[in-house]
């Protein structure tokens, strides 16, 4: 068994000055999220992402500290579940774009154990005080928690992909697998879009839970774990990534799934 002290060795190492670049982009894309979910009305679908922001935040932040003080294990257990809890909740807000029935039944059970997962794992596998006999049962809970956000990831990559060529081959037809307002009632075009943005945000969110998925099988001193250009790439330029294209590509843009609409009242 690996000493839980060197999964954070590297937290020392931290360049100074990117992460407080990252914290300012994620709190500017709160905001923005924030703005865009009351002008299209869609908190009861888009709540998790202001969420995420502020966790991503939190964690650059506490990775800036990190990087000026050298005190890698005081903030290790928070830096790392704070990147690892951020993506938790989003994995799953896709769902409710996709089909109600489908999120309503699917999306609290798979968060809630996510997040339980994901908080019990990281609270012990990142701690350098953890007893050795816990840790094989803490990254059991983390390779878990991966395992089902891929698990909604692979789902809603299958559900699109069926929407997308059913589309393609019958332009009427979504094989019921999107709500009736995101099949057309702002024409084809526009829920030709719906689908491509979601399938472009999907995928990033795959590249992120494949990454992290992939580090939590290797050694701690691996070089997917020291080296940060790994968590550059995969990681934090992803999320960005993520959080941009949802400011431009924002689903309610083509489809009107506000909270009135979903619960039967005036569409915007």
């Amino acid at each position: 068994m690996h000493q839980t002290s060197d999964i954070n060795q590297f937290l020392a190492d931290v360049a100074q000055g990117p992460s407080a670049v990252f914290a300012v982009l994620f709190a500017i894309s709160c905001g923005l999220h924030l703005w865009q979910s009351r002008k299209y009305r869609s908190w009861a679908y888009t709540w998790p992402l202001p969420c995420a922001c502020i966790l991503m935040m939190a964690g650059f932040i506490c990775r800036e500290i990190t990087a000026d003080k050298h005190k890698a294990d005081d903030l290790a257990t928070v830096v790392q579940g704070l990147f690892y809890s951020a993506t938790s909740p989003v994995s799953s807000e896709l769902l409710p774009w996709l089909n109600q029935t489908i999120s309503y039944i699917v999306i609290w059970a798979f968060t809630s154990a996510i997040i339980s997962c994901t908080a019990q794992g990281c609270a012990t596998y990142f701690d350098p005080d953890a007893k050795t006999s816990s840790v094989s049962s803490a990254l059991a809970l983390l390779k878990a928690s991966l395992f089902l956000q891929l698990s909604i990831n692979a789902a809603v990559l299958c559900i699109l992909v069926v929407v997308f060529m059913s589309r393609r081959n019958d332009r009427g037809n979504s094989g019921g697998l999107l709500t009736q307002d995101a099949v057309g009632q702002r024409g084809p075009r526009p829920s030709h879009m719906f689908v491509v943005s979601l399938l472009g945000l999907t995928a990033l969110l795959v590249v992120r839970n494949v990454f992290r998925t992939v580090q939590v099988f290797m050694a701690p001193l691996s070089g997917i774990w020291v080296q940060e250009a790994y968590f550059w790439v995969f990681e934090a330029s992803v999320m960005v990534c993520f959080t941009a294209l949802f400011h431009v590509v924002h689903p309610a843009r083509f489809v009107s799934l506000g909270y009135a609409c979903g619960l039967g009242g005036r569409c915007a």
